[in-house]
């Protein structure tokens, strides 16, 4: 037990301790590398972020202007469909006004389709926007996407299936 070590065993503990010095450098830069790996990751998720963001803008943008031009162009297409419609005339008497506008005893019959009809499609998409929203948020797919999803699928007429079970029965 009071024994000195060897030359041997010295240059064996020598060599074991340069390969635990070694092995633990590596280890460093597999975490350091691993780090490295993470912030890069989180860079490049960062930048699609970022592009993401800024193509959300772009198309805020266009939205916007979309909405203001249909703002500014709605009430004048009202007034020119209305004022052009056969719900308004121009007739000059002898008289003291050379032109009168008449009202058609008609006038009336847009409003009374046009108001219901808006009201009911305005409660139709907040129902829809409704149910669409809670589904979502509860993780699951609504139903037109469902109803969308088998417009898609590709169906088979009834010779086709006929004969494919004539060929599997045979």
């Amino acid at each position: 037990m009071g024994k000195t070590p060897s030359s041997v065993e010295l240059a064996v503990q020598r060599g074991f301790e340069y390969r635990k010095s070694v092995t633990k450098s590596t280890q460093q830069r597999l975490a350091s590398v691993d780090r490295r790996m993470a912030n890069i990751m989180q860079l490049s998720f960062n930048l699609v972020t970022q592009i993401d963001s800024r193509t959300m803008q772009k198309e805020s943008k266009s939205m916007k202007t979309i909405a203001v031009v249909t703002l500014v162009f709605l009430p004048l297409t009202t007034v020119a469909t209305i004022f052009g419609s056969q719900f308004f005339t121009l007739t000059s008497d002898a008289s003291e006004d050379p032109y009168r506008l008449r009202v058609s005893h008609d006038f009336w019959l847009p409003w009374a389709i046009a108001i219901p009809l808006t009201v009911t499609v305005m409660v139709a998409w907040q129902l829809w926007y409704r149910e669409s929203r809670a589904k979502l948020e509860q993780g699951k797919v609504p139903w037109w996407r469902e109803w969308a999803a088998n417009m898609r699928k590709p169906r088979r007429n009834n010779d086709e299936e006929q004969a494919f079970v004539v060929l599997n029965t045979n």
